[in-house]
């Protein structure tokens, strides 16, 4: 729920339901479960909001059968994704940052407003206005018709006065399991400046990232045959990807890091169904780097 409550706390349920009136009993489903329903058919319509399903989505492979089955895909987005150009049957055309008044949160919590600097194109419409006039005509209204009524919600279900008490953790009953099974575990995070969508074309800021990179721990890398600097390749069930090696202590043992979305394949696409919990990390063979 907003501002970091739960569904299942009494005092932060009675707060949202407070604004929004009765809130369901049961919570909602995440994007696999969703894409796992769509596919089986039980979804006749997927509406995205500036979400690319065909490179963002952990498991592709299921976006994929998910966006064909589906009897309609409403893409509401400013960029023409893959997923809007070939799945797209609605478009609802959104401002770019430029073109609104919004706010910036960053890691600390902290946000700060910013103003529109330009107008948009004719028949585009900031995404609060977009899922406003949705929701009217699905017989919704939801309380508020400008942004100022909007921010006047968000301040009142801002962030919880108190944190909730760290989770009891269970003992892991496949841990045993996870010790046999082949492969590293994958620990996929996108970096600052990758291939996402909102640096298409943006050769110049691109130029200013860092290379990609493979991390791994040193324990590993001794038993793969593996050197600081090497080439090697991260193999899935469904395809690999090769980057330079990063040897040292940051990653812990057992785990490889990959950057999601910073080469051409992204990580992503290495995995099945399922998406892609664990892969192979080999060696590439100087002949091979020399070809």
């Amino acid at each position: 729920l907003p501002g970091g409550r739960r569904l299942d706390n009494d005092a932060d349920r009675a707060e949202v339901e407070a604004e929004w009136g009765t809130l369901p009993d049961a919570p909602g489903r995440d994007l696999h479960a969703v894409l796992a329903d769509a596919a089986k058919g039980k979804i006749d319509v997927l509406h995205l909001i500036g979400v690319d399903l065909a490179r963002d989505c952990d498991a592709p492979a299921l976006a994929a059968k998910a966006l064909k089955k589906v009897g309609t895909v409403v893409a509401q987005d400013l960029a023409l994704t893959e997923t809007v150009a070939e799945h797209a049957d609605v478009i609802l055309p959104a401002t770019g940052t430029q073109e609104r008044h919004g706010s910036y949160t960053n890691w600390e919590g902290r946000t700060q407003r910013f103003s529109k600097a330009v107008d948009g194109h004719a028949l585009v419409l900031d995404d609060w206005e977009i899922v406003q006039q949705v929701a009217a005509l699905l017989g919704h209204d939801l309380g508020f018709n400008d942004l100022e009524g909007l921010r006047r919600e968000m301040a009142r279900l801002g962030a919880r006065t108190q944190p909730h008490p760290w989770p009891e953790v269970e003992a892991d009953a496949e841990a045993g399991d996870e010790e046999d099974a082949e492969g590293l575990r994958v620990v996929g995070v996108p970096l600052l400046i990758d291939e996402g969508t909102m640096l298409t074309d943006a050769v110049h800021l691109k130029a200013t990232g860092r290379d990609p990179w493979v991390g791994l721990n040193a324990t590993d890398a001794e038993g793969l045959g593996i050197a600081d600097g090497a080439l090697v390749e991260v193999a899935g069930p469904k395809g690999s990807i090769r980057l330079l090696a990063r040897v040292g202590t940051d990653v812990v043992p057992g785990a490889v890091f990959v950057p999601t979305n910073s080469t051409q394949t992204p990580l992503a696409a290495l995995g099945d169904d399922a998406g892609v919990a664990r892969v192979t990390v080999s060696a590439v063979a100087d002949a091979e780097v020399g070809a």
